[in-house]
């Protein structure tokens, strides 16, 4: 996400797969950083509904 790109500063919608870990027990932690500068001014962040579901998901 570059926020000098005006089409960036809107939500962006991933779909993470997590096939791997089928059958164990994960801990899934989101999180964001200031990135490489550190300078974490003006930065915000947030999720907004987030979810997990079983089956596949077409792409």
């Amino acid at each position: 996400i570059t926020p000098a790109d005006p089409a960036d500063r809107d939500w962006q919608q991933a779909f993470v797969p997590l096939d791997e870990y089928r059958g164990q027990a994960i801990t899934l932690v989101l999180a964001t950083d200031p990135g490489p500068a550190g300078d974490d001014a003006g930065d915000r962040a947030g999720w907004g509904m987030p979810w997990l579901m079983r089956g596949t998901v077409a792409p």
